[in-house]
């Protein structure tokens, strides 16, 4: 329905998720979440591309089942799938089924970012708004007593940062960083977070208005 409303311009995230927590609230063992979402995935792209569906696998089973209505983008809108190494599996696959690099998909990466004035001034905020997310977003493991499992959620803004995942400072800092990661990552995408933890609404949207100014104009694909 999406896709038909917006003219064809829905893209469509998938992925099993990373806190085995949540999963397991809804009564799905975690030891089994990754063999159900590949099922599932298969479903849903089967019943985006035709008119009816048939099943039967390990976790689903159905006869027949009729979908009406049917994506204007064929046989399926565009799939975004989160990856730690992409060139670890999808550039070998792409290139293993004769696809040229040059002609790959948009491939981006997610990085937190504050810019500021200063640098000081973007690592004080940075630092503050980090804690509080960082809190709320590791909650349950906490509660739990356990921890993520490859993956990496530092509880300091600073160790973000070291390991790449997070960017604070001035628009050159910033834009200097970015333009590594890209060039290194050779993506064609990118996805900046200005906004979280304890954030004020002022402090977004200066980093934003910073960002869109002095730092988006000068960024550059990977030749």
């Amino acid at each position: 329905m999406l896709d038909q409303m917006s003219g064809g311009r829905l893209e469509l995230g998938v992925g099993r998720g990373v806190s085995p927590h949540e999963v397991a609230y809804y009564g799905v063992d975690p030891a089994r979440a990754q063999a159900m979402y590949v099922e599932s995935l298969r479903i849903i792209l089967a019943a985006l591309a035709g008119r009816s569906v048939s099943y039967a696998g390990e976790f689903y089973a159905f006869c027949e089942v009729p979908f009406e209505l049917q994506p204007v983008q064929r046989p399926h809108p565009p799939l975004w799938y989160g990856l730690s190494r992409p060139e670890a599996r999808y550039r070998a696959d792409w290139a293993a089924a004769g696809h040229a690099e040059g002609d790959l998909p948009l491939m981006g990466m997610t990085r937190t970012v504050v810019v500021a004035a200063t640098t000081a001034e973007a690592l004080a905020t940075a630092r503050r708004a980090h804690k509080c997310w960082h809190r709320s977003f590791m909650e349950l493991w906490n509660k739990h007593g356990t921890r993520p499992i490859n993956a990496s959620y530092p509880d300091e803004f600073d160790e973000a940062q070291r390991l790449g995942f997070g960017i604070a400072g001035t628009p050159a800092t910033v834009r200097d960083e970015l333009q590594r990661q890209i060039t290194q990552a050779r993506v064609n995408y990118l996805v900046c977070r200005f906004a979280f933890g304890d954030m004020a609404l002022a402090e977004a949207l200066g980093s934003v208005e910073l960002f869109v100014r002095h730092v988006m104009p000068e960024l550059a694909a990977p030749v």
